[in-house]
């Protein structure tokens, strides 16, 4: 209802026909963005060089902080500021100690990263991964000085089915 003219949208180039992008994705994306377009919002295409490198470098960041944080201590991370679930961390801890069979793949696939990782001078590599997504963000937030929302499937591919009868632990 509203008129957007004079709302600039930012369509990021590489967020779109990725490999790991689902079509239907795009092309939702794709036609909200042509919603706002209709609305009276002008669109135009930007570039994130970097976009496809930012997704592994966080993986990676997160990789190293889970195998030295988290799984490393037993599910508290040290540092962090907050509520500390405590039944969680021994769940976690637990879990790690007498059934890492029972891991997730993607927990398993972190842990391996992070400990390889942890033994290639794990300060350097975290700086640099840091620095890294530190020059992204610049990026984005010149981007951002020139458009008013940045557009692309931030997700590239639908949600897991819900299964509400799951504990959240096996979830």
């Amino acid at each position: 209802e509203n008129d957007l003219d004079g709302l600039t949208v930012g369509v990021v180039a590489e967020g779109f026909d990725r490999p790991v992008s689902d079509p239907g994705v795009d092309r939702t994306v794709r036609g909200a963005i042509d919603t706002l377009v209709d609305a009276g919002a002008d669109a135009r295409v930007v570039s994130l060089p970097s976009l496809e490198l930012t997704s592994p470098l966080m993986n990676a960041l997160v990789a190293l902080s889970v195998t030295t944080g988290p799984f490393g201590q037993g599910g508290v991370q040290t540092g962090a500021n907050g509520w500390h679930w405590t039944r969680l961390a021994t769940a976690i801890s637990d879990l790690v100690t007498d059934r890492p069979e029972e891991l997730p793949l993607p927990v398993v696939v972190l842990q391996v990263v992070g400990t390889f990782l942890a033994t290639q001078d794990r300060t350097v590599r975290y700086a640099e991964g840091k620095n890294a997504m530190l020059a992204a963000d610049r990026r984005i937030q010149a981007h951002l000085g020139e458009c008013d929302v940045l557009a692309l499937p931030t997700t590239p591919m639908t949600p897991f089915e819900n299964q509400p009868e799951l504990s959240w632990l096996d979830r």
